[in-house]
C-alpha cells in the first residue's frame, strides 16, 4: 500500500490498515455516518467490496476518494 505523507493542502495525510477497511471504519475516516458513506458506494463515488453480505473498502479506493473529494464542513464550506 502506497501511504502519502502530506496531503495538497500541507496537512499530515491519514494512515490506513493495510486491509480492507468495514463501513464503519471507512465512515469514520470520513467523519460520516455509515448511512452517508453507504451512499457514496451506491452512487459510485466511493467504492467497495461486497464481501460475505458487508461492504469492505479498500485503503487505496479511500486515498482516491480523499484526494478527488472536498468534503463539506459542519459550516458548510469545504474542508
Amino acid at each position: 500500500m502506497q501511504v502519502i505523507d502530506i496531503t495538497p493542502n500541507g496537512e499530515p495525510a491519514p494512515r490506513f490498515p493495510d486491509r480492507l477497511l468495514t463501513l464503519e471504519e471507512a465512515a469514520t475516516f470520513l467523519a460520516l455516518t455509515e448511512n452517508s458513506a453507504k451512499r457514496l458506494i451506491k452512487t459510485g463515488r466511493l467504492r467497495a467490496y461486497w464481501v460475505s453480505g458487508k461492504y469492505r473498502i479498500h485503503p487505496s479506493d479511500l486515498q482516491a476518494f480523499l484526494a478527488t473529494t472536498e468534503l463539506p464542513t459542519k459550516e458548510g464550506g469545504a474542508r
